[in-house]
């Protein structure tokens, strides 16, 4: 193991894209359906009439760059199959974490699609309902997963018990053979399966609602040249790691005090630039940059307990 990754393993590590704190931003999955109903209807998992495993994997690409915490996913009746209805006592637990896994990559085992930092977000009864008009399926789930902004996001849904609503719009080339690079979903009948299928076309058209805020920073100036990391969020007083990658990925830090904490960057270049403090939680710092920066990716960590890493952003 070389140097720069043994004091990445230590627990230290860098910086991001900038959102205004409080913020609330839209994100609809495919974007190409924001307006237009998708070309399918979907009844996993919350029309199925039985227990069910569902996960969903969306392309980075869909999001815009847009970081924050993900506080809501909603969803719509099916236009043509699915109407208005009221739902409760639907047994339900969400989980979101960032994903190396691309849509068409998806591995048939579940647990094999995730990422290293898989967060329950609900745990509980759900009651849905729809007056069969626009995305008013909505669920308010914890706001404790922070979406970096460059990684692709999986959902998954555990469903316990037969769940009977309507038909929701879904995704996908409308001959339930999937085809998009965009999302993509796992299926298997039982909330603890441990292998399923993508058959049929990519599951539910999806309205995510974030908040900036959180760990976040942004990077200004111009490559090559002088850039500014500036950092909003972090906690205070504590020591934050500026770490750099030329990708993105899900690298793990392995041993010392951040043990397990995910980073949304890969390992190509990876390095520690400079351990700094905190401060007050808001700060900036310069640094000249070379050619050979441009493009690549920081992210902050914050050597805490629990360590807390930031938004990823990528250098101009």
């Amino acid at each position: 193991m070389n140097k720069r990754i043994c004091l990445l393993t230590a627990g230290l590590v860098v910086a991001a894209s900038a959102c205004v704190a409080g913020a609330q931003t839209y994100v609809y999955m495919p974007n190409e359906n924001e307006i237009n109903p998708g070309p399918s209807n979907n009844a996993f998992p919350f029309n199925a009439g039985q227990a069910m495993r569902v996960q969903q994997v969306f392309a980075a690409s869909q999001f815009g760059g847009q970081s924050g915490t993900i506080t809501e996913i909603a969803f719509r009746v099916d236009e043509s199959s699915g109407g208005p209805f009221s739902a409760g006592n639907i047994d339900t637990e969400i989980r979101l974490c960032h994903t190396s896994v691309n849509p068409q990559s998806m591995s048939d085992t579940f647990d094999s699609n995730y990422g290293g930092d898989v967060t329950l977000v609900y745990d509980g009864f759900l009651n849905l309902s729809s007056s069969g008009s626009g995305f008013d399926i909505v669920i308010d789930i914890d706001d404790v997963f922070n979406y970096d902004g460059v990684s692709n996001l999986l959902v998954e849904y555990k469903v316990f018990n037969a769940a009977n609503t309507t038909q929701f719009d879904a995704a996908g080339t409308g001959l339930g053979n999937g085809g998009l690079l965009t999302i993509d979903r796992l299926w298997a009948f039982g909330a603890n399966a441990t292998t399923g299928s993508s058959g049929g076309d990519d599951g539910y058209v999806t309205r995510l609602a974030i908040e900036a805020g959180g760990y976040t920073c942004r990077i200004t100036g111009s490559c090559p040249g002088n850039i500014d990391v500036n950092w909003d969020g972090a906690q205070p007083n504590k020591t934050q790691g500026i770490v750099f990658a030329s990708n993105t990925g899900s690298f793990t830090i392995n041993n010392g005090s951040c043990a397990g904490t995910q980073l949304g960057l890969g390992t190509r270049n990876l390095q520690l630039v400079r351990t700094i403090g905190t401060g007050g939680g808001s700060g900036s710092i310069g640094r000249s940059v070379g050619t050979g920066a441009c493009g690549g990716f920081v992210q902050l960590v914050t050597v805490a307990n629990p360590c807390e890493v930031s938004t990823v952003g990528q250098i101009p």
